[in-house]
């Protein structure tokens, strides 16, 4: 049988108390929206539909990643119900799961099994549920015997004395058919807004079949301010620390680790506590990543060590490789095996041969450098030009750079060349060669300093 799905995602989000909209805002490095849109596609339904509401461009970028379609609500008519509506569920078939989309520690296991769980019952409507007895922002489940009758908003459960133990999880899953013959007649309520839960008392009055399916709390857990996210975001790198300890990656400290979901480690790595693995990073097997270390979107090869304070983005670091202390990779960055990228070295677009060492205190940028340099402390590849482009530097194999040396772009050095330190330099220089470059010393004896001759 057909399934479809609809994701409400039209929340303006307000108690988060920003201008972002809820469903655009991260856990574990995802938007909101794209982990359940995540969930979603791992069922594999027929068609996903998205109801928009604010900033609908951006999130109808990431809807598309999905292949979802995209429908925005009628501003005069609020409302989960009208939500529903605006999806044209007139043209469905089969059964519709309807998703609340601030709900970003959803699972696709979580729907599979709530969806088998519908068609064992033989259900005409389900609702998933979990005992909460302390909430009072969730709906009460109503029940007679087995059937569910009606559900409770929070705002009314005090009013109407309603003492249940099972909250509403916000999923639903529901024949087509009855949301096309009952949803359009659910009525306003009294904060003048078309609920979704009145479509269940309406299927109870007119006897059909209607559920609840108890779910864990993490299927109910939603996000509605800025402390329920952050709660969220501790679960979730939390939960993804322990798949990456039951691969065998060692991780002294899940509670101060933060790994997003896109993030694969080898067996053997050791993670430091403070570390911050981001975006779709790999890292190889028995690598040492230490405190402080954040590495996002990179490729990092087996046995290297990161050492504490270093920032790698966009870069690939290859084997038995040393980066840091304090190190910073920006994009385009590729290490070779076995170099040494010491602290405080900042780097960007270049290439780094085998055995090659940037020791501490440099910049390299827009550079390409062979294997067995030596690059000395303080040393400078001069990019960046008043015309604003960009000049690459070449360094070839067995080159030693002094310290203090500054490679003025475009230039090249030739195979197993020196440079003497303090050097500036802005010609090529042939293989083997030794390149200097330096102004007289002077001395001026019995020198008395601006500062002396004011205080005689």
């Amino acid at each position: 049988m057909d399934l479809n799905v609809i994701l409400l995602a039209a929340g303006k989000g307000q108690r988060m108390s920003t201008s972002l909209p809820k469903v655009l805002h991260p856990v574990a490095g995802q938007p909101i929206i794209a982990r359940s849109l995540k969930a979603i596609s791992g069922i594999h339904p027929k068609q996903i539909r998205v109801v928009l509401g604010s900033q609908a461009s951006i999130i109808s970028t990431i809807a598309g990643q999905f292949k979802a379609l995209c429908f925005k609500q009628n501003k005069e008519k609020w409302g989960t119900a009208q939500a529903v509506l605006a999806t044209k569920p007139e043209d469905f078939k089969g059964d519709v799961l309807i998703v609340n989309g601030d709900h970003p520690l959803i699972q696709s296991a979580d729907l599979s099994q709530f969806i088998r769980s519908y068609h064992q019952m033989s259900a005409d409507c389900a609702v998933a549920s979990f005992k909460n007895h302390q909430s009072s922002e969730l709906g009460k489940l109503v029940f007679e015997g087995d059937q569910l009758i009606d559900i409770i908003e929070a705002y009314e459960v005090e009013k109407k004395n309603v003492n249940s133990e099972f909250s509403n999880a916000g999923l639903y899953l529901v024949k087509s058919e009855l949301i096309q013959k009952y949803l359009p007649l659910v009525k306003k309520n009294i904060k003048e807004e078309y609920n979704l839960t009145d479509l269940i008392s309406i299927l109870s009055k007119h006897k059909y079949k209607v559920r609840a399916i108890e779910v864990p709390w993490h299927v109910a857990y939603g996000i509605n301010n800025q402390r329920e996210l952050s709660l969220a975001n501790s679960i979730a790198f939390e939960s993804n620390c322990h798949k990456h300890l039951q691969n065998g990656v060692v991780i002294l400290n899940i509670n101060h680790t933060y790994i997003e979901d896109e993030v694969l480690i080898g067996q053997g790595s050791l993670i430091y506590p403070g570390v911050f693995l981001r975006g779709r990073t790999k890292i190889g097997a028995f690598c040492a990543i230490e405190s402080q270390a954040c590495v996002f979107d990179s490729v990092i090869r087996n046995y290297v060590n990161i050492k504490a304070g270093s920032y790698i983005e966009g870069s690939l670091v290859g084997e038995r490789s040393v980066i840091g202390p304090y190190a910073h990779l920006r994009p385009e960055t590729e290490i070779g095996e076995s170099c040494r990228v010491g602290n405080f070295v900042e780097t960007k677009k270049i290439k780094l041969g085998k055995n090659s060492k940037v020791s501490h205190l440099s910049y390299l940028g827009d550079a390409e450098i062979g294997e067995n340099v030596n690059v000395g402390c303080s040393t400078v590849t001069c990019n960046y030009g008043t015309d604003k482009k960009k000049r690459t530097t070449k360094i070839n194999d067995n080159a030693f750079i002094g310290s203090g040396v500054q490679l003025i772009a475009p230039v090249e050095i030739g195979q197993s060349a020196v440079i003497g330190a303090g050097s500036v330099i802005t010609k090529d220089v042939p293989n083997k060669s030794l390149s200097l470059e330096r102004n007289d010393q002077k001395t001026i004896p019995n020198y008395k300093s601006f500062q002396s001759k004011k205080k005689n």
